[in-house]
């Protein structure tokens, strides 16, 4: 089968001339534009309000006296207490140093709890404002912060109780604080390094511990979650209780990369880790740890597994901001041809061979941040999070309906090429569309035989005597495709699969023209030249046959696609939006999507949610149908 993705750069790169698009002028094209804008909402779209994040220079704090503990800025009451005795106070404002290694001496090897809390908090203050001017020096400061919080972070985790939290939450923002330094100062990782703290040294060394493990060197940041902020998300925040500090690292998405990864997106790849440190009985001899939070919940310390304080949603969203553009989902359907480069099946998480892969696939005029509230759901489960990978599929949704298919078929074959055809995991992925890609999603299920070949031709592709090669290659692997033996599960949510009148009404007619793409994106000749056309392929190619136009009510797309049965040990589900209960269930829709064109008679399970079209994504209903859907897949039975 010839690759459809380098096939349609080479017509690119070739810079062919734009088909019937004629020059507009700025003010012509300014109005489209504004126009464009009034109508993204009618179309069938999923978007964000705004999101966003913000970076904080003091991180979030669970309560105020954590909130204080934390913040370099300012004392506790119980510091400033202690502080208040004799000329401490004003011996700390001259030399904090000096002044931190008296106290320590004054409070002896057994401090009260008083005392070991106002020692952690002044030697992470003065870690705090070291860190620009002599990093070493910091993580001296932050290192002893943490053994004297590490036992009692080790009660509190071991217990779940909160007795110990302020300096559990010291300990872990020390140790959140150490791996941030070392890798923005370039410490190697590979030895081992000596610190100087207020009163003794540390040797210091990363350790690599199983699986679980990430290696440092393979990401290009690594950042405290609680120093950020979620703006604009409806989801819920899920964070995760336990010992060290809940990060993020990310890894970017550069070509040389991804010449070796081609699965990797070009915004790179933000993965939750938790960053640990532990101290030998001395402690003088402490190990650095960075663990993977989507395979393991726990860390092991002292020979105790221990839960890991974690955060999963932020990655998720951090990831989503890395996209900058965030009008691209509607560009990407007016002018697709200009966004091919966006399109791919991309990895959120490090490919995992024991995994099942699970692919979202977005819907017209929309993007892969649509499934943020799923992602996060999903990723909420560990029972989930050990059975399956998540990826998502991009594409330029502007193109017809037949070619995006196609590219969606093209990346699931190159993925598995690259990862190894013999491994059986492969053989039970999970396509879950929303949309349009509900529709994308269960083409891939079908085989063709000649049914879009003979709609468009009155004979066969090898008998068309005009075109070349290379063309009759190009036009087959677009309209003549066999069932995707390595999907054997789709979830469809909120497919259009018999169209959509609002692809024919004022604002889908609009859209319709807003849609602009050379007629040469598929091969180097416009298809309307082509000797053998049948009446009704010359009258679709003339009207442009977009993805608007092709999710009109009576598509022949969506009918050639219907009329051909499912691959046999495929399941497909369903579930379908219902914006009005009191309706009956056949006159009823999801405000774009009547349930008639959603319902599929094939369907092993049919879900009908309370929502619109543009919120089902999110709707906890629809997120609990998938989640039974994929324990089932699994053989986990039914979820808690």
């Amino acid at each position: 089968m010839q690759n459809i993705i380098d096939f349609t750069s080479t017509r690119l790169a070739k810079g062919k001339p734009a088909g019937n698009m004629t020059a507009e002028s700025g003010s012509k094209r300014k109005s489209r534009q504004n126009i464009a804008g009034a109508v993204a909402c009618g179309l069938l779209v999923c978007s964000c309000a705004s999101p966003g994040i913000k970076r904080l220079d003091q991180p979030l704090a669970s309560s105020p006296l954590v909130g204080d503990l934390v913040n370099s800025n300012r004392l506790t009451p119980g510091t400033q207490a202690i502080l208040r005795e004799g000329e401490r106070k004003r011996a700390y404002r001259r030399d904090p140093a000096q002044a931190i290694s008296a106290l320590r001496e004054d409070v002896g090897p057994s401090p009260t709890a008083a005392e070991r809390l106002a020692l952690v908090e002044l030697c992470s203050d003065t870690g705090h404002r070291l860190t620009d001017e002599d990093s070493r020096a910091a993580v001296g400061y932050y290192l002893a912060a943490a053994e004297l919080a590490f036992e009692p972070a080790i009660a509190a985790a071991g217990s779940g109780k909160s007795t110990d939290a302020p300096l559990a939450a010291a300990y872990n923002h020390s140790a959140g604080q150490v791996a941030t330094i070392l890798f923005n100062s370039g410490h190697s990782w590979s030895k081992s390094a000596t610190f100087a703290g207020p009163w003794k040294n540390y040797r210091l060394r990363y350790r690599s511990s199983g699986a679980a493990s990430i290696d440092p060197t393979d990401y290009d940041s690594l950042e405290a979650a609680d120093r950020i902020e979620l703006r604009n998300y409806e989801m819920e925040r899920l964070r995760s209780e336990g010992i060290g500090a809940a990060m993020i690292v990310h890894r970017k998405g550069t070509d040389e990369r991804r010449e070796k990864n081609p699965f990797l997106s070009p915004i790179g790849m933000t993965v939750p880790v938790n960053a640990l440190l532990d101290f030998g009985r001395g402690g003088d001899e402490v190990e650095l740890r960075l663990t993977d939070l989507l395979l393991t919940d726990a860390v092991a310390v002292r020979g105790r597994k221990l839960p890991a304080a974690a955060d999963l949603t932020v990655p998720l969203v951090v990831q989503a901001d890395y996209d900058v553009d965030r009008k691209a989902g509607f560009k990407a359907m007016t002018h697709p041809d200009k966004y091919l480069d966006h399109t791919g099946l991309y990895q959120l998480e490090p490919f995992r061979p024991d995994q099942i892969p699970v692919i979202l696939v977005h819907g017209l005029m929309s993007n892969p941040e649509v499934w943020l509230e799923t992602l996060n759901e999903l990723r909420a489960d560990p029972k989930l999070r050990d059975k399956y990978q998540l990826l998502v599929f991009r594409y330029s949704t502007g193109f017809p309906i037949v070619y995006n298919s196609a590219f969606l078929r093209e990346w699931l074959r190159q993925f598995q090429a690259h990862y190894g055809r013999r491994n059986p995991n492969f053989r039970q992925m999970v396509l879950t569309g929303h949309s349009m890609g509900g529709v994308l999603s269960n083409a891939q299920v079908r085989s063709s035989g000649d049914v879009f070949a003979d709609f468009l031709f009155d004979r066969p592709i090898e008998d068309l005597e005009d075109l070349t090669e290379e063309q009759k290659r190009t036009l087959r692997d677009i309209l003549i495709f066999e069932a995707n033996p390595n999907v054997s599960r789709v979830i469809c949510v909120a497919a259009p699969h018999r169209g959509s009148n609002i692809a024919t009404s004022p604002i889908g007619n609009l859209g319709h023209k807003l849609v602009r793409f050379p007629r040469e994106i598929f091969m180097d000749r416009s298809l309307v030249d082509i000797e053998g056309l049948t009446e009704a392929g010359r009258e679709v190619i003339e009207d442009r046959p977009d993805s608007v136009r092709g999710l009109k009510p009576g598509s022949p797309v969506l009918t050639a696609i219907l009329e051909n049965p499912v691959r046999d040990g495929v399941a497909v589900h369903s579930i379908i939006g219902r914006h009005k209960p009191e309706q009956s269930l056949e006159e009823s829709s999801d405000k774009v999507v009547p349930y008639p064109s959603a319902h599929l008679d094939e369907a092993v399970s049919e879900k009908v949610v309370q929502a619109t079209h543009t919120t089902i994504c999110k709707h906890p209903e629809a997120i609990e149908e998938m989640r039974r859907i994929l324990y089932r897949h699994a053989g986990l039975g039914t979820p808690e």
